[in-house]
């Protein structure tokens, strides 16, 4: 909900297929509207039950496994653009400047995402006032503007007089960002994007939920005021977010509690805890590729993945045979633990260039613990500002099935149609303990948040209401 720590785009390959989801007129039914959710330009859509309320989709892009994006509209006439999907921050802004980045490839990213043009808009407001956002890498300054803000080619659905930035300086930021944290009366004095949904009446509850999907899929869901039980297994479990008082860095982001970290195999049936994770405050966050742990755990778990020592960049080289290994990385919560593929915890570059190397999908940082999207691929999250709560299941997608939630929504009893891929009665990650000399820590990269602003913030306080909106996100991968 407050700015992420970006990682660095420079070893991408091929160029973003930006592809049109057209409007289905047969899914037009009362409130409800179905959008085609696009995998590929060839490919079919699955379907979508659709729910008492209006379901909505939009296309999402995936720079490999880099970060997931959604197609909004913006003005009128409608002027698309590509931003990327974060639940680190809070703020939506738009154009960054293409021109300040280094790397070709990412220059013609960034040019591929389309522009926002206020003098073109007959429903453009400039407010004035102006802000800087400084991450972990990169930085953003914007002014910010009132427009209508559409999803997708939705004729139907659109946000009114909604508040976003239009950037006016940016360094290393690709693109513009959807924050998905908390908003009015907690993070700004305005509605975001969520609040918007929820004061227009097209959701019911301030919830949103995602399944970012495994690499093979190359697809994946986020929705709002709703779940796809088609996209996890077993139940929900429920784990309070910590409020500002009680995290780490005093801020409102989507902090809850990790017991253990582990690494487990089906085949052998058997277990192992890394001492260093025990009891760990961590954040949720889409917008950062890597998961971020403490340096001496990194390194401990990079050695079970074949590395050493980070390189120059901060990312562990790991051998690339390990992403055939029938284990995974177990991250322990109060009733629940995801299971995480060693696949999806490794990260290949060079394929079809005759060299390819392979990185671990978890870096060493000692100022910030998150987890990002290497971790949350294999994980069903249902972010619930209403409850001040993080709904948590192991995810497998066996198909979509929309279920709107609503203010009395009983999160407890709800069961995911999938059966689990994996063995649920292997030990569990705290059975044993690794122990051992650690290595010694380099630099850690965490991310920063500043803000400079000409109007001043509210204080913070956890209020809000909801209702039904989902985006459904494809990604379309670079070649």
């Amino acid at each position: 909900m407050w700015p992420t720590m970006r990682t660095s785009t420079a070893a991408l390959f091929g160029l973003l297929a930006i592809v049109t989801a057209h409007v289905d007129n047969k899914n037009r039914q009362g409130r409800q509207l179905v959008f085609p959710i696009v995998r590929s330009i060839e490919q079919p859509t699955p379907e979508y039950a659709r729910p008492s309320r209006r379901l909505e989709s939009v296309i999402v892009a995936n720079r490999s496994d880099i970060a997931y994006y959604a197609r909004l509209t913006f003005g009128t006439p409608p002027q698309p653009q590509f931003v990327l999907l974060d639940t680190g921050s809070y703020e939506l802004w738009v154009n960054p400047d293409c021109t300040a980045l280094n790397n070709e490839l990412d220059a013609r990213f960034c040019q591929a995402l389309g522009r926002y043009n206020a003098s073109a808009s007959s429903t453009s407001l400039s407010l004035g006032e102006s802000k800087t956002l400084q991450y972990g890498i990169g930085n953003a300054t914007f002014v910010y503007h009132k427009d209508t803000v559409g999803v997708s080619n939705s004729t139907e659905l659109s946000l009114n007089n909604l508040q976003f930035g239009v950037a006016t300086e940016t360094e290393d930021a690709p693109s513009g960002i959807l924050g998905l944290g908390y908003g009015k009366e907690v993070a700004t004095k305005y509605p975001t994007f969520i609040d918007q949904l929820a004061e227009q009446g097209t959701t019911s509850t301030k919830v949103f939920s995602i399944a970012l999907g495994g690499k093979e899929e190359e697809e994946g869901t986020l929705m709002f005021g709703g779940l796809d039980a088609g996209k996890f297994s077993g139940n929900l479990q429920t784990l309070p977010i910590l409020p500002p008082s009680q995290s780490p860095d005093q801020r409102p982001r989507y902090w809850i509690n990790l017991k253990a970290i582990g690494s487990s195999s089906e085949a052998s049936n058997e277990a192992k805890t890394y001492e260093e994770s025990r009891n760990l405050t961590v954040f949720l966050d889409t917008g950062s590729t890597m998961t971020l742990l403490p340096m001496a755990l990194a390194k401990r778990i990079a050695a079970d993945f074949g590395g050493s020592e980070p390189d120059d960049n901060g990312q562990f080289v790991v051998d690339c045979a390990m992403a055939q290994a029938e284990r995974t990385l177990d991250f322990a919560f109060d009733g629940t633990t995801i299971r995480v593929p060693y696949s999806e915890m490794i990260r290949e570059f060079g394929i079809g260039m005759g060299s390819v190397k392979c990185y671990l999908g978890v870096r060493g940082s000692d100022d910030f613990v998150l987890l990002g999207g290497s971790m949350l691929r294999s994980a069903y999250v249902v972010f619930d500002q209403t409850n001040n709560a993080i709904h948590l299941a192991q995810y497998v997608n066996c198909g979509s099935r929309a279920v709107e939630i609503t203010a009395d929504f009983d999160f407890k009893s709800t069961r995911g149609d999938c059966s689990p891929l994996l063995a649920t009665d292997r030990p569990e990650v705290t059975s044993a303990i690794v122990s051992g000399n650690t290595p010694t820590s380099s630099t850690a990269i965490g991310p920063s948040e500043s803000a400079v602003s000409s109007g001043s913030h509210s204080d913070i306080t956890f209020q809000g209401l909801w209702r039904i909106i989902a985006l459904a996100c494809a990604m379309i991968f670079l070649h």
